[in-house]
């Protein structure tokens, strides 16, 4: 994580304890009916709900939207994003050094939702990859027209999914298994 986000994540953090904090001090001042008083050195700061009588529905819209606003912005600061797997791949340029090139899970299942949004007779993907010694092991499941011909759309399926793969990442695809799904009813296209 880099440092600019550990100090986006410090501010949402301290952002998100001030804002409880003042729903909590603008409720217990309403509920209580004292007036709250606080100093730092010179500066003192006195909150006086009964003063504010007037105003005093609108203090409590404005303290009960502090506290879960606050409670948010504390529950932001804390969340990690979520990490996706990546790829390590090895590759030798021309005469230079070689270089190491990663890629996310996430792109190369984009990648092969993309290839079977090109097919007509595809209507949903789900896939799984992972990479080993021999090249690209994929799992997809395939939800297909019910008039359409399993042998023809593997084929051409599977020529798009080596072609797609195999010139983006420079990797085999070393083992493609097809799972067929034939919905009874009109199934959405991808998108």
């Amino acid at each position: 994580m880099k440092l600019a986000d550990v100090i986006n994540r410090i501010v949402v953090a301290m952002l998100g304890v001030v804002v409880a904090l003042l729903g909590i001090g603008i409720i217990y001042a309403l509920v209580v009916d004292v007036p709250l008083e606080t100093t730092a050195g010179h500066l003192g700061l006195t909150f006086d709900a009964a003063a504010l009588a007037d105003k005093r529905i609108w203090l409590w819209i404005v303290g009960l939207l502090c506290l879960p606003l606050g409670l948010m912005l504390l529950r932001m600061s804390a969340d990690v994003p979520r990490s996706t797997r990546r790829f390590e791949i090895s590759a030798q340029l021309d005469d230079s050094a070689g270089v190491q090139v990663s890629v996310s899970q996430d792109s190369l299942k984009s990648l092969l939702a993309h290839v079977a949004r090109q097919e007509p007779e595809i209507r949903g993907c789900r896939s799984s990859i992972h990479l080993n010694r021999e090249g690209w092991d994929i799992t997809c499941a395939l939800a297909i027209s019910p008039e359409s011909s399993i042998p023809e759309v593997s084929r051409e399926f599977e020529r798009d999914v080596f072609t797609s793969l195999e010139h983006h990442t420079g990797m085999p695809v070393a083992r493609l298994n097809l799972q067929f799904d034939l919905p009874t009813g009109r199934a959405p296209r991808i998108k």
